[in-house]
């Protein structure tokens, strides 16, 4: 009886140490290659480390928005957590991926003295794993809509000894240079802050042979030129549904 005991016992042992050789991941994600292989002992001197999980669904993207930035997002924002997306520009169109929508869910709590940023933190739903880990995107915010503001594209504003400007159309349909402060900018439109009005006539190309107090013939290209066109091009407006 002592024996048969002391068998079920050895077998109980084994039974345990095999279980040890199944190893169940803390998370689900992509698994990159393995490090050990079948029959190899781990775990001898230390922890032994198997292979690497990346999670991919919902994935984190950390930016670093200037403090003057920040000020702005605090000071405008309507959602508790601002709806964002990403994006990876690519110049195939066979190399494409789809944006990712998300919210932002971190603000850390000091700026870095060497760069004066604040770090932040995107959580985006990655269901169909277009991106990997690592990946480097544009990030883009909605902070709101409810506030007005004059912008214009950025390649239509230069710049001289005198400070930066634009091209106007005056009442008598001449080329003026008007003299503009500008805020916030982004990759697609500049905040003006002073210099010009509601109702003004900026030139946004044919830039070659411009010059002041030139005749031209001007055409309305609000529509396609915009910004509002630039916004609904570029689809810039995140879904808001991903924050309730």
């Amino acid at each position: 009886k002592a024996t048969i005991q002391d068998d079920q016992a050895q077998i109980d042992r084994a039974l345990i140490e095999l279980d040890y050789t199944k190893i169940k991941a803390p998370i689900s994600g992509k698994i990159s290659n393995r490090l050990v292989d079948v029959g190899n002992l781990v775990g001898y001197d230390g922890p032994t480390k198997l292979t690497t999980i990346n999670q991919i669904d919902p994935l984190y993207t950390y930016f670093s928005p200037s403090t003057q930035e920040v000020q702005i997002m605090n000071k405008y924002k309507e959602f508790k957590k601002m709806p964002t997306f990403i994006e990876v520009k690519n110049s195939s169109e066979y190399l494409k991926r789809g944006r990712l929508n998300g919210y932002v869910d971190f603000e850390n709590n000091t700026v870095d003295p060497l760069t004066s940023t604040v770090n932040m933190r995107a959580t985006l739903k990655n269901d169909k794993n277009e991106y990997l880990a690592g990946t480097f995107v544009y990030i883009n915010l909605f902070v709101t809509d409810k506030k007005k503001f004059i912008m214009l594209p950025p390649d239509v504003i230069f710049e001289s000894q005198l400070g930066k400007y634009v091209y106007v159309v005056d009442e008598n349909s001449s080329a003026n240079r008007v003299i503009v402060k500008t805020g916030y900018t982004s990759r697609f439109y500049t905040q003006i802050v002073d210099g010009l009005k509601d109702g003004d006539r900026v030139i946004v190309n044919a830039f070659m042979k411009l010059k002041e107090k030139l005749k031209v013939v001007p055409n309305d290209v609000t529509s396609t030129q915009g910004i509002d066109a630039i916004i609904a091009k570029n689809n810039l407006i995140p879904d808001v549904n991903t924050t309730k």
